[in-house]
């Protein structure tokens, strides 16, 4: 658990949370008069300007992948981490933060090479500084890269998420002779201040080339995330691109060279003004170490938290934490007495004083009274008990690399596709596109530019799909009702559904689809209309997903078929995962969802009774297949199955054998994870069924599931959907 101290420190991190118990990072807060800063112990957070973000941030209390990073690359072995614990997966042999009342220091030790990341604000400027030393702990010189990373926005947070794509669009950049990166957002109208922001460095340390890119699809790579960007990877220097980016960022690309024992730094600042003018007159009184360390030694004399009592602020900074990433609310830490105490003596007026000193949005459903919340187990109340009781209701009545194998379908061999293009075409009859995705020779897989999607819906459900398996399903309102989230990132293409499979007697595991864990062999997709179907051959086996809805019902099917064409017997674990939504896209909503479980049917259900219209709505899913007796393991808690920091190329309980829980409640990051176990014979299929959807109630939801329990129910229902179509 945290070590913590309250002078000078508000809170000292040795270490990470290892259970949900702790449903949301541990976070600070920084202030001046313009600017707010809030950083995650795992690096994570956003900086605001009066209000509006000037660089991107979701809540994710199990990833915390979200924020403006520092990564650092040994250009020697080409490996890479970052300053902070997110967004990378490498591990550290030390890691300690350090949440001071004017400060955060981030410090850890990586391939002999100790980091301190400082972040502080000016007091009298609208900057914030981010202040990277390193040391060269080993014996012999060292050659590394630094790499800013902060995805640009300049508008209302809210707003922002609210369609990602399209807010994206009204950016460009630009960078002055100084080495400046500036952008602005185009006003929508007169009456809107136009927002800038600026990005520079001080390095005099620093080897004299300095790059930037301001196009995070370049930084990136197609179905590339902030984890293993593709900048990391390739040795080719940043693109230098500037102007009307689509997806802007601010990144700027710093060598130095480190003696054994010798330590360098390098400052990174980051401006928000409503006036270009400022942005510039700031940066250019920000260009030597001696005005960075005068900026930090006045911040030093700044009472960040001035007005609230040291014994309070670890309970305010959780309840700011549990707003922040939308978990339940939580005033007390359990390992800390006095923050215990001062929970007690709490009162609503006093988080609500400090929610309005950092600008911070509070929940609609807080109240007085309502607030607090055991780090323990979530008990649900009888109302939200309500879809598990209708439900009871209704019940009454390892390998090697030559075990992956490529398709066999070879590109000589394929049928012949009508205009062409180097990833696809549509099929001899026109009937569906075909897109073909080959890995090239060193075994990357090609990707289109863009995500080639699919949209299927009928009257009272839909999804949409593309090539990796990306997208997002929805009921009634593709808006307003969201059953598993909307990413609108065209770039990585990050998936809120997926199905794995896992070898268990070797423990290697993989997607259906491309993503998220991308092999190197070929995949082919085949878009038709009300369906589409993703085919690829590994490790073993040939696999056929086919994805539609029903022609009438609310209930969408992803329809999997597994056949081992290998000559010895298998024994397989299959997951589902959906990450539950259940929200117009407002994420302080999803606090208010509660999952539960129906034994007998072996239904998940989920629901939400802060979203109207819909709040009385029933979500549901469950992995079916012909045979019932087999093993079928669960958990809703999405930080079990992640992991902490997890990704869902890696699931922790996938990759360490973990048996899933059962838990189901309230007041943590919900999902649902499904595995069952199989054995395939050589030359055998298989086929199972994950079926997602949304009724008016739970008994409503487990008729759906009992009338499409059986294959043929799925064949007959695509045959309606095809003949709809004809």
């Amino acid at each position: 658990m945290d070590a913590q101290t309250f002078e000078p420190s508000v809170r000292i991190i040795d270490n990470q949370r290892t259970s949900s118990s702790q449903r949301s990072p541990s976070i600070h807060l920084l202030r001046n008069q313009h600017l707010v800063t809030m950083l995650s112990s795992a690096g994570g957070g956003y900086s605001h300007y009066d209000g509006l973000a000037i660089t991107r941030w979701k809540p994710d209390p199990t990833r915390d992948a979200e924020g403006y990073f520092i990564y650092i690359r040994d250009l020697d072995d080409r490996t890479f981490w970052s300053a902070t614990q997110q967004p990378t997966p490498q591990l550290s042999k030390e890691y300690r933060v350090d949440f001071r009342k004017s400060s955060a220091v981030f410090s850890r030790v990586n391939n002999e090479i100790s980091t301190e990341l400082t972040v502080f604000l000016a007091p009298n400027d609208s900057v914030e500084f981010r202040r990277l030393a390193l040391t060269n702990q080993g014996n012999t010189s060292r050659h590394l890269e630094l790499s800013s990373f902060a995805e640009i926005v300049l508008q209302d947070p809210l707003a922002d998420l609210g369609h990602l794509a399209y807010s994206k669009l009204f950016v460009e950049t630009w960078r002055e002779e100084s080495g400046l990166l500036l952008a602005r957002r185009r006003p929508r109208d007169a009456a809107v201040k136009e927002m800038v922001a600026g990005h520079f460095s001080v390095a005099p340390q620093a080897e004299s080339t300095v790059e930037f890119e301001t196009c995070r699809a370049s930084f990136l790579g197609r179905g590339q995330e902030v984890s293993n960007p593709l900048a990391m990877q390739s040795h080719k220097p940043l693109s230098g691109l500037v102007g009307k980016v689509l997806d802007p960022i601010f990144c700027l690309r710093h060598f130095i060279n480190l003696e054994p024992g010798e330590t360098k730094s390098v400052t990174f600042g980051l401006i928000g003004s409503h006036d270009c003018k400022e942005v510039l007159d700031v940066a250019s009184r920000y260009q030597c170490d001696e005005a960075v360390e005068l900026a930090f030694s006045a911040a030093e004399s700044l009472e960040n938290y001035h007005g609230f009592e040291s014994e309070h602020l670890l309970a305010l900074l959780n309840v700011a934490s549990s707003a922040l990433y939308c978990s339940a609310f939580e005033l007390s830490d359990k390992t800390q007495t006095r923050a215990e105490s001062a929970a007690e003596k709490f009162k609503a007026a006093e988080i609500a004083a400090f929610f309005e000193h950092f600008g911070l949005r509070l929940p609609k459903d807080f109240a007085a009274g309502e607030h607090v919340a055991s780090p323990e187990h979530v008990t649900c109340t009888s109302e939200q008990q309500r879809p598990l009781r209708l439900a009871e209701e209704a019940q009454a009545d390892t390998f090697s690399s030559s075990d992956v194998q490529p398709c066999q379908s070879d590109r000589a061999n394929a049928e012949s596709l009508q205009f062409e293009n180097g990833f696809g075409g549509f099929s001899h009859d026109g009937s569906e596109y075909v897109i073909r995705l080959h890995p090239d020779a060193s075994g990357k897989l090609q990707l289109p530019p863009m995500p080639w999607s699919n949209v299927v819906s009928n009257e009272k459900i839909g999804f949409i799909t593309t090539e990796r398996g990306g997208g997002c399903t929805w009921a009634e309102n593709s808006r307003l009702n969201r059953l598993t989230p909307w990413h609108n990132d065209p770039v990585s293409d990050p998936a809120g559904e997926a199905i794995f499979v896992r070898d268990d007697q070797s423990g290697k595991f993989w997607s259906i689809c491309a993503g998220p864990i991308t092999q190197s062999v070929n995949y082919e997709v085949r878009h038709g209309m009300g369906y589409s179907r993703f085919l690829h051959e590994s490790n073993g086996f040939a696999h056929e997903l086919k994805q539609f809805v029903a022609r009438e019902a609310p209930i969408k099917f992803s329809w999997v078929r597994i056949t081992n064409t290998s000559d010895r017997p298998r024994r397989l674990s299959l997951f589902s995962y959906q990450h539950w939504d259940l929200t117009d896209g407002d994420h302080q909503l999803r606090r208010a969802t509660v999952s539960s479980f129906d034994a007998h049917r072996k239904v998940l259900f989920a629901s939400n009774s802060k979203r109207p219209p819909f709040a009385d709505n029933c979500t549901f899913t469950s992995l079916v297949n012909a045979k019932d007796n087999q093993a079928f393991r669960f958990t809703c808690d999405r930080f079990e199955f992640l992991g902490l920091h997890g990704e869902l190329s890696a699931p922790k309980a996938i990759t360490d054998f973990q048996k899933l829980s059962g838990r189901t409640g309230q007041g943590f990051d919900q999902c649902a994870a499904i595995q069952t176990e199989l054995e395939i014979a050589p030359g055998e299929s298989t086929e199972f069924a994950v079926l997602l959807g949304e009724a008016r109630s739970a008994a409503s939801a487990i008729k759906l599931v009992e009338k499409f329990r059986q294959p043929e129910s799925w064949s007959n229902e695509l045959e309606k959907v095809r003949a709809a179509w004809d």
